[in-house]
C-alpha cells in the first residue's frame, strides 16, 4: 500500500481539526488585498501577532503564548507551523471567513506558483 495516500489523508484531517478549533473561537477575518496587508503589517506595533487574526489573517509571526495549546498542536499535526527567523513561529496557512464559512488558503505573501489566494476579488 502507498503510504503517501495515508499521509495526505492524515494531513487533511489535521487541517480540518485546525480549522474547527479556530472556528470554535468565533474567529472572523475578511482578507484584504496583498497591498493592504503589506501596509497594515508595516505599521509600528504590528510586527508580531497578538491574537488569532494576527496569526491567521494578517500572517504575522507569533510567540507560543499567543495561541491556545490545542491550536498549536493542530498546526504541528497539519505541518503548517514554521519557525520564524526572528524567533517564534509563523503559520503557513491563513483562514478567511465569508458567509459564515471558513476558508483555508496560503499565507501571505502569496508568491509561490501554487499559492491559493482568497481575497476581495473572490468575494
Amino acid at each position: 500500500m502507498d503510504n503517501s495516500a495515508t499521509l495526505d489523508v492524515s494531513a487533511g484531517a489535521a487541517l480540518i481539526r485546525l480549522a474547527q478549533a479556530i472556528r470554535d473561537t468565533g474567529y472572523s477575518f475578511v482578507t484584504p488585498t496583498p497591498a493592504t496587508i503589506a501596509r497594515v503589517n508595516a505599521r509600528p506595533g504590528a510586527e508580531w501577532a497578538a491574537d488569532l487574526r494576527g496569526v491567521f489573517g494578517w500572517s504575522r509571526p507569533f510567540r507560543d503564548d499567543v495561541l491556545p495549546t490545542v491550536i498549536l498542536r493542530a498546526m504541528q499535526d497539519a505541518a503548517v507551523l514554521a519557525d520564524h527567523p526572528g524567533g517564534g513561529h509563523r503559520s503557513l496557512v491563513r483562514l478567511s471567513t465569508l458567509g459564515g464559512e471558513l476558508f483555508l488558503h496560503s499565507a501571505y505573501p502569496t508568491a509561490a506558483a501554487d499559492a491559493v489566494f482568497f481575497g476581495p476579488d473572490t468575494y
